[in-house]
């Protein structure tokens, strides 16, 4: 991360790591198809989706599915929680490194990845910058 921030030193904590790292996937300087935006790898506008699911919420997205479909008699094997993840300490985790990021970059973090927030439904975090965006003023950009 020295190459992307070269502030950052052995003591820079995970989340100032975090911070440097997010900031060179949305400037361009870090490039890998895991940081693509989820909406041009599904190809949203190509296909038509009758559900999308979020794997950070692997379990209830399955329950949901399976009220859908009229399955739930059915045990789905492999959910994170079954492998001892716990979703909502990640998300809360995600949301303390997103804490760290400047309002400078959360507005291109948002930008990036903002029909992702739209089309799938993805909370805003709590960064100050979130605050004040709407649906609307997002289109706007």
């Amino acid at each position: 991360m020295l190459e992307y921030n070269p502030n950052l030193t052995g003591e820079s904590s995970d989340a100032e790591k975090f911070a440097a790292f997010i900031e060179g996937v949305v400037k361009g300087t870090i490039k890998n198809f895991h940081f693509t935006p989820q909406w041009q790898k599904m190809k949203i506008c190509d296909f038509p989706y009758d559900m999308i699911a979020q794997t950070e919420t692997t379990t209830q997205q399955i329950k949901e599915v399976q009220a859908n479909t009229n399955t739930a008699e059915f045990e789905f094997p492999g959910s994170r929680s079954e492998m001892g993840f716990d979703s909502v300490a990640t998300v809360k985790l995600a949301h303390s490194f997103y804490d760290k990021v400047s309002p400078e970059i959360m507005k291109l973090v948002y930008q990036y990845y903002k029909w992702d927030f739209i089309l799938m439904g993805y909370a805003k975090l709590n960064n100050p910058i979130f605050r004040t965006w709407t649906l609307t003023k997002i289109l706007k950009r």
